[in-house]
């Protein structure tokens, strides 16, 4: 639900997926700025608990609500809390689809590592790098339309040549963090402002990454392309396949280094 302008938020609530990284950075910057967290529902939540408990923000979370649910809407617990008051959901990286019942009733902010419209869905880093696209962030609210909702803030760069998606990925992680950084008190206090998304379309599933990563044996591929595929699977072991006629194999890519520049 996208919430009328000037609509202002008491406290908030986070959900977190399997990068406990993010999903901490996410919840400290709130918490550097004095926002109240209600609660933080993920597979994560737990880690992040046990990490705030031994921080400087540990006064700060003793009436948060801790849950590892990957799924908030099927526990009623959580949906108690997270509904009682006026707050604003923020998605951490939850690992799953948000239903349309879960989305009527509240406002949630994204941050979407990937420059809106472009490289709507997953695995931004590997198409960014395949397809010759920039890199970036984009806060925006979120409809049942994936990653569609309106923007409230968004930044976009160049990825250098020299750059896996390792690296696409953390920069990109780094953005949307800088962007919470930068608009979460106005967006708490009702002063935010917001544009549809506009400009070229491009979406992908988790389902395609296979298929665009696979080469055949007895095909010819340049340097070139074969350099673009190693840098845009260098990342969490993901990999590339090479299929011949009865086997496939998986090559992992640890490292692309630059070693020397003409």
């Amino acid at each position: 639900m996208i919430p009328s302008l000037g609509t202002s938020f008491e406290g908030c609530y986070v959900l977190t997926g399997d990068d406990a990284k993010f999903a901490t950075d996410c919840v400290e910057i709130l918490l550097s700025l004095s926002v109240k967290i209600v609660a933080i529902v993920g597979s994560t939540a737990p880690t992040i608990e046990s990490y705030l408990k031994k921080s400087e923000y540990s006064s700060k979370i003793r009436d948060t609500l801790f849950d590892s649910s990957t799924r908030p809407w099927d526990k009623p617990n959580v949906m108690s809390v997270i509904r009682a008051n006026a707050l604003l959901g923020i998605n951490g990286g939850i690992e799953y689809l948000l239903t349309k019942d879960f989305l009527k009733n509240g406002c949630i902010i994204n941050l979407h590592p990937a420059p809106l419209p472009v490289n709507r869905g997953s695995h931004h880093s590997f198409w960014a790098i395949m397809e010759g696209e920039q890199m970036g962030a984009t806060l925006h609210w979120i409809t049942e339309g994936l990653d569609e909702g309106p923007i409230i803030d968004q930044i976009s760069m160049e990825i250098k040549s020299s750059m896996t998606a390792q690296d696409v990925q953390q920069t990109s992680n780094q953005e949307a963090i800088k962007l919470l950084q930068n608009n979460i008190i106005h967006i708490m206090q009702g002063e935010w402002r917001m544009v549809e998304q506009s400009g070229r379309i491009t979406r992908h599933s988790k389902k395609e990454i296979v298929s665009a990563s696979t080469i055949s044996h007895d095909l010819d591929y340049s340097g070139e392309y074969l350099l673009r595929l190693s840098r845009a699977v260098c990342n969490k072991k993901n990999g590339f396949y090479i299929k011949t006629e009865n086997e496939v194999y998986k090559v992992v890519i640890d490292s692309v280094r630059l070693i020397e520049e003409n």
